[in-house]
């Protein structure tokens, strides 16, 4: 149990690198969270994660570290992983039956062989469920790198789930919530106070601001949900963003983004020319 109390290491795992940090101990004066070290082990905005050099890398970053623990909280990048959600069955008569759902939804959404990711979620009866799929892969590179330099890992989290949950509660009616880190967007729709969908996307290049308004309106559409007053906002928020500094959570610092006041009109279909010409004799 003291071993929750007991400093630890923050390790941020991401494609291209990992980026340590030390965490205090519950008794000591400070909380800061104090940077140690980032190992570079790929490069490219689109580089893919090779086991073998996070592996590697991994012995070197905590090598010759002035700070040590061997206690890790860890947080995945959210590019390596896989986000949806899932409505519990009907007919669901066991975890086993939601998993089994979770596990089909995930192949039809991504086309990958959902046997090779590890689903997790708090599995909800009563409403749909957020589901992050970890690579299986990745899981036990990680788990094999702490038990050779003989570390326990205290917590495993995607990053989005640890700031969700981090930020969930003080979220206000008729707000939406995303995390932007590495020009990936993880947007969370809420309606009603619960979670309905989430959508990743790659923020552009020139980091415009009306793009992300439009395609908050485009998945209001989509999915039939009323449009958000506001957007908070975590991560590397645009410069260029006309945002409101409004922290509601002690790790994350958080911005408001006020969205504009929108009329989504109803469609309107043009008759085909023959029927105009009815129409008009």
């Amino acid at each position: 149990m003291l071993k929750f109390f007991a400093s630890s290491i923050s390790v941020y795992i991401h494609a291209g690198y990992l980026k340590l940090a030390y965490k205090p101990g519950a008794w000591h004066r400070s909380k800061k969270q104090t940077l140690l070290h980032q190992h570079q082990y790929a490069s490219g905005a689109n580089a893919q994660i090779n086991l073998a050099n996070m592996s590697e890398a991994w012995g070197k970053a905590f090598n010759g570290m002035p700070k040590k623990s061997a206690f890790l909280h860890l947080t995945i990048a959210d590019e390596l992983l896989k986000y949806f959600i899932v409505l519990p069955p009907a007919n669901a008569k066991s975890l086993q039956d939601y998993m089994a759902v979770a596990n089909m939804r995930f192949e039809t959404l991504f086309g990958l062989p959902g046997d090779d990711w590890q689903m997790n979620a708090d599995w909800q009866l009563a409403s749909p469920s957020l589901v992050c799929a970890i690579p299986k892969a990745l899981q036990i590179a990680i788990s094999d790198s702490a038990r050779i330099h003989r570390q326990h890992v205290l917590s495993l989290q995607p990053r989005f789930v640890r700031i969700w949950n981090d930020c969930r509660a003080q979220l206000l009616a008729g707000d939406w919530f995303a995390t932007i880190f590495d020009q990936n967007v993880v947007l969370a729709m809420i309606n009603e106070g619960r979670l309905q969908a989430i959508k990743v996307l790659t923020l552009p290049l020139d980091n415009a601001q009306d793009w992300m308004c439009a395609q908050i309106q485009r998945e209001s559409i989509s999915h039939q949900l009323p449009m958000p007053g506001q957007l908070k906002l975590a991560g590397d928020i645009p410069s260029n963003w006309k945002c409101v500094d409004s922290s509601i959570s002690k790790t994350w610092p958080i911005a408001t983004l006020v969205l504009p006041k929108t009329e989504i009109s109803p469609l309107k279909v043009k008759e085909p020319a023959h029927l105009q010409a009815r129409a008009a004799s």
